[in-house]
């Protein structure tokens, strides 16, 4: 009693008209129905996510194969998973997946869900997206059904898992292979185990919120601003004695997954640290514009209807939501730390928007569920099926969404000019110039594999090596202007008079976007630029290979193909990629070349079957320059190659050691770490193996062949 006179007495009226309020919109709540079926309720829960489901294969569907950028490399890193477990079976799972010479920025728990689908179900990328997010989509389904019927009953269970997929973020996602799906599943399965936990008072329910919670942390570095406001009673559990071990059970399999992946990555951010890279200024958008993001992301009448139901949920006086602060603060904890921290990106607040779809189901009456409901299956179908185009109101989104963009770049049309000047019989190199999102290399590749125009191969070109392409496909600024982003110093090429030279227009056409595309087809060659012997240079640039003092054979000009059938390389010093070369002897099938001054010294590189490295020597002297240059964290490095690599230096005033073996496959470079120390300390030897770096060279514009690599006498030699 004594609580209650210290509340104001306009206080007490207050709260008491709220009870009144809130017991005459629940008191249908009260009536104890007959026992609902889980089983029933589950199978509703997972109906909705099969809906949602079509409407994402429909989209993704009538998109085809022609995916961004972004959504290459996803596939990409799909495959790389799929490689590295056919080559080390289900033990590579424990062992990091290398990404050239560094780390993936993102953990593989999702893109190893393509495993099974593309080795045992099919290997048709889109079929496989379609299976894989589907089976998410299904899971965070489930969960929001778990969660809120654990107050509530199946059909405000129902309008949670309903609500969630109308929101435009969720089947957005799940159109592209972005892991933080996965996150989102994840997020809402570690919550809906802990409610259903009651403070971890069920063992069967910790050992599941263990799971989830560990396998988390193997789907996205970002899964710990979502598990924070569970941190607390997390620990708490944990020194149960009861409920510690169960917890625990459920840890153990995410963290052997997880832990040498995060060994792995830790190694490349030190590396961005050193190097300067990572100290990077975070841009952070006014809050207005942040909630204005947000609530385009989950359409703005849900928006607010969801932050509305949230805020009233917190403070409901009748038949309260009993995990309501928690649910309430795995939104607003994200919230704040991503506006703060993160640069208030957006897409990493999407799996704490999640519970915006409980607070609704949780607090709408009996009364209105039904209207409820009809509204979001009519935003599931105006916002997922990619047929209504946005709608906004300012610079919010209302409804609506994404139409698939292959239309807007003339693909068809493209693939079918592309098509119609080649030979099933050879290969066609294709560089494309104005490479953006959506208009992408990998994409093409992908699409013209599927469009029985296999023969042509897309890939990424310098200025330098643009000559080395069969077809050029330009893709110009807006009006046809000439492009200024990343891609202008290749684009300028197209102007030069070597280009003329060497390729002449074959077909354009005007995309909707106001730009152009324009394909341009290799001219033919019948005389010879170069005489048949040898021809000396003082310097010469050949695809980015700076000479001194050098010479260049020629012989076996064939009029037929416009090509020399050997051509040998010599230069007692070149550089590349910032690398000094001694002694460098190349000898090159199939090659040919044009200059616009007629001289040797100005030749550029049309034609290169294969290259073979006949000797190079790069001094350690030259990798320490690289390494200061590049790493400015590592003071006097110092490299010694005998056997192997290895590395000495200082980094915040403590001593560092490296020790490692460099091996060749076919098309491959492999880099082993043997040894390595920091100060005092010393990697475990378990930890070493870890530490496995590859480098593919079969991505390079042309054939690099040679017998051996090896580290010996200060010097790496090739030959």
């Amino acid at each position: 009693m004594p609580e209650e006179k210290q509340i104001s007495g306009w206080r007490k009226r207050f709260l008491a008209n709220r009870m009144t309020f809130e017991s005459i919109l629940f008191e249908k709540e009260l009536v104890v129905q007959k026992k609902e079926s889980l089983y029933a309720g589950l199978a509703g829960a997972f109906a909705i996510a099969l809906f949602a489901a079509l409407l994402l294969a429909q989209w993704i569907l009538r998109q085809g194969y022609f995916f961004s950028a972004g959504d290459a490399a996803g596939f990409r890193m799909a495959f790389n998973c799929l490689d590295h477990f056919r080559s080390g079976g289900i033990w590579n799972l424990f062992k990091p997946l290398s990404s050239g010479f560094g780390a993936p920025s993102i953990p593989p728990l999702y893109y190893l869900t393509y495993v099974p689908v593309l080795k045992f179900i099919t290997a048709d990328l889109n079929w496989a997206m379609i299976l894989v997010n589907t089976f998410y989509l299904s899971g965070l389904s489930l969960a929001l059904f778990i969660a809120v019927r654990k107050n509530r009953n199946n059909k405000s269970a129902w309008l949670a898992s309903g609500f969630a997929m109308a929101m435009p973020f969720i089947v957005e996602t799940a159109r592209h292979p972005d892991h933080r799906l996965a996150t989102m599943a994840l997020a809402a399965a570690a919550y809906a185990a802990y409610i259903n936990s009651e403070d971890f008072e069920y063992p069967s329910w910790n050992l599941w919120f263990g799971v989830f919670f560990g396998l988390g942390f193997f789907a996205d570095t970002m899964f710990w601003i979502y598990m924070l406001p569970l941190v607390p009673f997390l620990i708490s559990g944990l020194f149960n004695q009861l409920a510690g071990a169960s917890i625990l059970k459920g840890l153990v399999p995410g963290a052997v997954l997880a832990l040498p992946w995060y060994i792995f990555a830790a190694a490349s951010w030190a590396l961005q640290y050193s190097s300067g890279n990572a100290a990077q200024k975070v841009f952070r958008p006014g809050l207005w514009l942040y909630l204005v993001n947000i609530s385009s992301a989950a359409g703005l009448p849900l928006f607010l209807l969801g932050a509305s139901a949230l805020l009233w949920m917190y403070f409901s006086v009748f038949m309260p939501y009993s995990s309501r602060k928690i649910v309430a603060a795995w939104f607003w904890v994200p919230f704040v730390l991503v506006y703060f921290v993160f640069g208030a990106r957006p897409e990493y607040l999407y799996p704490a928007l999640l519970p915006l779809a409980m607070a609704v189901a949780v607090m709408t009456p009996g009364k209105v569920r039904g209207y409820l409901t009809g509204l979001a299956v009519f935003f599931l179908l105006v916002n997922q099926s990619g047929l209504a185009a946005p709608i906004s109101l300012g610079r919010a989104r209302v409804a609506g969404g994404p139409r698939p963009s292959k239309a807007e770049y003339r693909v068809a049309e493209l693939m079918a000019d592309l098509k119609s000047g080649i030979s099933v019989e050879k290969i066609y190199a294709v560089a494309l110039v104005g490479e953006d999102e959506n208009f992408n290399h990998v994409s093409f590749n992908y699409l013209a594999s599927k469009t029985g125009a296999a023969a042509l191969k897309f890939s990424v070109y310098q200025p330098e090596t643009l000559g080395l392409a069969d077809l050029v496909v330009y893709k110009t600024g807006a009006f046809n202007t000439p492009r200024n982003d990343v891609s202008a110093a290749l684009a300028r090429e197209i102007y030069r008079p070597w280009f003329a030279g060497a390729f002449s227009q074959a077909a354009s056409f005007d995309l909707p976007d106001t730009s152009r595309l324009v394909i341009y087809a290799r001219n033919p060659v019948s005389a010879p630029p170069f005489h048949d012997g040898r021809h000396q240079f003082k310097k010469m640039n050949l695809g980015g290979l700076l000479m001194d003092e050098g010479s260049l054979t020629l012989s076996g000009f064939d009029p037929a193909k416009g090509l020399y059938a050997k051509a040998k390389l010599f230069s007692p010093y070149a550089t590349f990629a910032d690398f000094d070369i001694y002694g460098l002897n190349l000898e090159i099938s199939d090659f040919s070349g044009i200059s616009e001054t007629g001289a040797i010294s100005d030749i550029r590189l049309t034609r290169a079957g294969t290259v073979r490295i006949l000797s190079a020597k790069v001094t350690n002297y030259a990798f320490e320059r690289y390494l200061s240059a590049r790493y400015a964290g590592l003071k006097a490095p110092e490299v010694r190659l005998a056997g192997t690599a290895r590395i000495y230096g200082a980094s915040n005033g403590r001593q560092v050691y490296g020790e490692f073996s460099l091996s060749a496959g076919p098309k491959v470079l492999e880099l082993s770490l043997i040894d390595f120390a920091y100060d005092n300390y010393r990697l475990p030897g378990f930890m070493r193996t870890v530490f496995n770096f590859k480098y593919d060279l079969s991505g390079l514009p042309c054939e690099i062949l040679f017998d051996r690599i090896k580290l010996e006498n200060q010097m790496l030699e090739i030959s």
